[in-house]
């Protein structure tokens, strides 16, 4: 049977190596670096998406998912198995190529690409029924509505 003391002294000569704490320090990195690209390749896709007149969102999806495809492939040909210090300096340096990727071709494509002049502009009026609704039809609305509740019987 295993002593408790002695399992947890085991335990923290373990972690306790140099090495391990080193490669705590390159795995956080990694998360974080990994995080950053991932967020920039969902705005990149969404960027793709508004390059479309209809069904942005769904053609949004489809970018993220081909990228995704892609990206999947050639991660999987370039794959190293030395180290795991290799293996994490590897995603590390990916992660940032991929990260100024998908930050440049964002930029690029909202800067030349998408026109944000020309978006339709929500209705003034909305029809329901006979009763037409606007900016100040509905103001008035809401204002009785939360005096009406307000009122002492």
């Amino acid at each position: 049977m295993i002593q408790p003391d002695a399992f947890i002294s085991n335990v923290a000569e373990f972690y306790s190596q140099k090495n391990y704490q080193d490669d705590f320090w390159l795995a956080l990195i990694s998360y974080i670096v990994n995080t950053l690209a991932s967020i920039l390749c969902i705005y990149f896709s969404i960027s793709i998406g508004q390059l479309f007149n209809e069904y942005r969102t769904a053609l949004a999806v489809v970018a993220y998912i081909a990228i995704q495809i892609v990206l999947g492939f050639i991660t999987l040909n370039l794959r190293i198995d030395f180290d795991y210090n290799w293996v994490l300096s590897f995603e590390i340096f990916k992660d940032l190529i991929l990260s100024v990727g998908f930050y440049l071709g964002t930029y690029y494509i909202l800067k030349n690409k998408v026109n944000f002049n020309n978006r339709m502009k929500p209705p003034s009026k909305i029809k329901i029924g006979a009763f037409i609704l606007t900016k100040r039809n509905i103001t008035f609305l809401i204002f009785n509505s939360i005096s009406n509740q307000l009122r002492w019987d």
